[in-house]
């Protein structure tokens, strides 16, 4: 990783994920380095706010490196606003994100028409089977399928596009190593494999409520388009929606029973001059005339005879889909029985449990004796730190992070110790003191 790097993980944790100035930052100075550069006084005479300037006058980089150590060691990917591949359709949105970190392998968007796919998390079987359909079909022709592989309509499309054998991206509302929602760990792995989670969060980040309308811009900006399938009126497809609206993507609905919960937002969208879809082809005869070279439509009529979705496929991935807010009320009343593949249920959760238990069983070191000597040289700080984790017993980052102030704090830490030797890195993000 480059120095250069560095200092845009460091603006990046200035800005803070929405920020709107780095645009304006991009035009005064050019590049992060620069930016660092800046003194107080010049950062003072600009149309930057105060507690803005008052964070880019802070130059320590110890949370930018504590970050840059964790993405190498986890093999964790870093696009800056300047890279190759990064989204060129993000960098026109009046709020990019200074960095995405990634797994996997980003594609080079440059190469494909990319259409967001998202909906609610209680998709009904109409949904469900119309989704993958048209998705399949778009992945087949050489859509790259964006989302961000929630329970439900997301999760069917990003399916289908690996399916397909596309490349497919999904934009997390957390680090891209922490896995939410923990019930698709097996569909995370294998979009990984056919393509990239991405996020503007840092890694070890955990998927707080605010991060989704944010991360709901980053869906909406790599994309040409955005096909909302189902969703209400307060369904997060629909900030999708509002955010492509005012970034000039095209917005395609699937049209809906108006007697319908599921149906509320989507043909609300049509009313207000979305395209209704009906089949793949209503997207792909959009970009049929300049996009010609990037689709292939011999291959989306072969598609056409695959792209039924089908409960096997879906249990494969591991799919899950969320309860409405009719079922959470019943079942407060009395508890239901969840199937596999239509909903995420806890039998389920329990496997993912035990199969992190035992990665971490298998994974850790052989128990050692530290030298004393060598704890008494730790700073008091990261003695602190390391006195919190107990003998024997992996902790989780977020066990650590509970005794420091913040999270680069907490990596800076962690990968100080492991560097000494009194601690051991697991996987999943647990670490075992020697």
């Amino acid at each position: 990783m480059n120095n250069g790097t560095l200092y845009w993980i460091w603006l990046a944790q200035k800005l803070g994920a929405g920020n709107r100035y780095l645009p304006y930052l991009m035009e005064r100075y050019s590049d992060a380095f620069e930016v660092f550069r800046a003194d107080a006084e010049e950062l003072f005479d600009t149309e930057i706010p105060e507690k803005l300037q008052e964070a880019l006058s802070d130059k320590n980089l110890d949370e930018a490196l504590a970050i840059s150590d964790y993405c190498t060691k986890l093999r964790i990917g870093i696009l800056t606003y300047h890279s190759e591949l990064y989204p060129a359709g993000l960098r026109k949105i009046k709020n990019p994100p200074a960095v995405l970190y990634f797994r996997g392998r980003m594609p080079d968007l440059s190469k494909y028409v990319s259409i967001s796919v998202v909906g609610t998390r209680t998709t009904s079987e109409y949904g469900k089977c119309a989704g993958y359909k048209i998705a399949y079909e778009l992945a087949s022709a050489g859509v790259c399928i964006v989302s961000g592989m929630a329970l439900g309509s997301d999760s069917v499309a990003a399916c289908a596009a690996i399916e397909a054998g596309a490349p497919t991206i999904a934009v997390l509302g957390s680090g891209v190593d922490v896995i939410y929602p923990p019930e698709h760990a097996t569909l995370y792995r294998k979009i990984i494999e056919h393509g990239a989670v991405i996020s503007e969060y840092p890694p070890t980040s955990r998927p707080d409520g605010s991060n989704f309308p944010k991360r709901n811009r980053i869906i909406s900006g790599i994309s040409m388009g955005a096909l909302v399938i189902e969703g209400d009126m307060r369904s997060g497809a629909l900030i999708t929606a509002e955010h492509a609206m005012e970034q000039g993507k095209d917005i395609f609905a699937l049209p809906g029973n108006i007697n319908s919960k599921n149906a509320e937002g989507t043909n609300a969208l049509l009313r207000d001059g979305a395209d209704l879809v009906l089949e793949a082809s209503d997207i792909l005869d959009r970009y049929s005339l300049y996009h010609s070279n990037k689709l292939d439509f011999a291959r989306l009529s072969r598609a056409r005879e695959r792209s039924n979705v089908s409960d096997e496929i879906l249990s494969r991935y591991g799919v899950c889909f969320g309860v409405s807010r009719e079922e959470r009320r019943s079942e407060k009343q009395a508890p239901a029985r969840r199937a596999p593949v239509k909903r995420a249920d806890a039998e389920q959760k329990q496997r993912l449990e035990t199969v992190e238990e035992k990665a971490i069983s298998e994974n850790a070191p052989a128990a050692a004796s530290v030298d004393a000597k060598v704890i008494n040289t730790l700073p008091e700080k990261y003695r602190e730190i390391f006195g919190s984790i107990p003998d024997g017993r992996p902790v989780s980052f977020d066990e650590v992070l509970a005794v420091c102030k913040t999270p680069g704090e907490a990596m800076s830490a962690l990968t100080f110790l492991e560097i000494k030797g009194v601690i051991s890195s697991l996987p999943g993000g647990y670490y075992l003191k020697n």
